[in-house]
């Protein structure tokens, strides 16, 4: 889904400068200029990821699929763009760059002071406007530190708290677009408005409700009760000086362990126990937010599942990986996943027999294809299932870390809707009905006030 927090630095810090009359709300500009560019940096992060170290592999994968990135795509998701953008060259848009260079470059300063490392107060302390003012260059300028951080970590190996702190950092600006969030909600309340629609028309939708996650609070924990207990321990030593010299901790060595691949927070949907090692999900009903899905581990791969209102069994399509996959690979594999499937299985029809990349073997349905690799890499069930190699002289590399993709027969891809696709379609075809029906009675009813106006001009008109 990860390391320190500096975006919450487009709150108006102190001698910053206002926007002339007339140019309008800076969140316009910050919109504009700053959405696609924070793509941009997401994007980079996902590619990066390939190269980053074994040692800081762990670290790096659990900040990029981590809540708090996550956040920062659904802001971006529910950010409308501007109606009117200013055009290039003209004295509107010239104004508004120059404010918003200036702005970032205090951004940036403030930031490098605090070494890029924000919490709840420090972002008090240097942003002074509202949050939807800020959130966006602050945001801008902190992914860009933290993509240098995460481009370091390819060619060195970085302390794991580094991409703690990171997290830290974007979790605190949400804390404030959350505190934001419930202020409107209650202003909104107080004045008998809908919140939903009130939410979703201001500030372009950016602090809309559908983003807001529960912060897990320990304190409201019944099960457990946390106390602090003297255990009465006595220390070996009385220092009483400054302690000089090296650790122990400087000593230590990479655990060999923090470069074993695993699926973060992912459960088999059969076994119901941690997936470890190989992570296999199933594509073929994916809805188009990439929520619903089956996920088994490499024991349960055959396995049959029922899940929202589908069985999942062997024929379906699914994926499988070695690595966590990233939400925005994800967008990307899903499409390409039933296009190379359709593919496949028409070459699997022709006459000319296809080969295991592994062993050189004859390879026909059920088997994997590679879903990277440019020319098509196949595999057979059990050259996968040993995690054969292919033979040193092959001319097509394949990485071990590339996804496969499963194809179990030759047939059509059947489109599959879940419990949960058909339920959204039933409300919606109401909701259409019952406008429908509001539609007609006002236009009975336009009509009837139409009718009775004629009656009254031909009762005038005929005096």
């Amino acid at each position: 889904m990860a390391p320190a927090t500096s975006r919450r630095h487009h709150r108006r810090l102190a001698g910053a400068r206002t926007l002339p009359s007339g140019v309008g709300n800076p969140t316009v500009m910050t919109v504009r200029n700053k959405g696609p560019p924070i793509y941009n940096i997401l994007s980079a992060m996902v590619t990066v990821l390939q190269s980053v170290k074994s040692q800081n592999l762990r670290a790096a994968t659990t900040y990029l699929t981590g809540k708090r990135i996550q956040r920062v795509e659904l802001l971006l998701r529910t950010t409308r763009p501007t109606e009117r953008p200013a055009l290039e060259g003209t004295p509107l848009r010239r104004i508004t760059d120059e404010y918003q260079k200036g702005e970032t470059a205090k951004f940036e300063k403030r930031l490098k002071i605090l070494n890029y490392r924000l919490d709840y107060d420090a972002i008090k302390l240097v942003a002074k406007a509202r949050v939807e003012h800020y959130v966006y260059p602050l945001l801008y300028v902190l992914l860009k530190h933290q993509f240098e951080v995460l481009r370091l970590a390819c060619t060195h190996t970085l302390d794991g708290d580094e991409f703690r702190v990171m997290s830290i950092s974007i979790a605190s600006i949400f804390r404030a677009v959350d505190t934001r969030k419930r202020r409107l909600k209650e202003i909104f309340k107080s004045h008998d408005l809908d919140v939903d629609e009130r939410m979703g028309k201001f500030a372009f939708g950016m602090i809309c409700t559908h983003h807001f996650y529960v912060v897990h609070v320990p304190n409201n924990d019944d099960a457990f009760k946390y106390n602090h207990e003297d255990l009465g321990l006595q220390p070996k030593a009385n220092v009483t000086g400054n302690l000089v010299g090296p650790t122990t901790r400087e000593n230590d060595v990479v655990n060999p362990d923090s470069t074993i691949a695993f699926s973060f927070e992912g459960f088999c949907d059969h076994c119901q126990k941690l997936i470890e090692g190989t992570r296999i999900l199933c594509v073929q009903y994916m809805d188009n937010i990439l929520l619903h899905t089956v996920d088994l581990c490499s024991r349960c791969s055959e396995a049959k599942v029922r899940r929202m209102g589908i069985i999942h069994t062997q024929a379906h399509l699914m994926i499988e990986t070695t690595r966590p996959i990233h939400d925005g690979e994800m967008a990307v594999l899903v499409p390409r996943s039933k296009e190379l499937a359709q593919t496949v299985k028409t070459v699997f029809k022709g006459s000319e027999p296809k080969t295991c990349y592994c062993c050189g073997g004859s390879v026909a349905p059920p088997c994997w294809v590679c879903m990277i690799c440019a020319k098509d890499t196949y595999f057979c069930k059990i050259c996968r299932a040993k995690r054969a190699t292919a033979p040193p002289k092959g001319e097509n590399k394949h990485p071990l870390t590339h996804p496969l993709l499963w194809i179990f027969d030759r047939n059509p891809i059947v489109e599959v809707r879940s419990a949960v696709s058909d339920a959204s379609l039933a409300t919606l075809e109401t909701k259409i009905a019952a406008m429908e029906t509001k539609f007609e009675e006002r236009f009975l009813a336009l009509e009837t006030r139409l009718a009775a106006g004629r009656q009254i001009d031909a009762d005038i008109f005929a005096d």
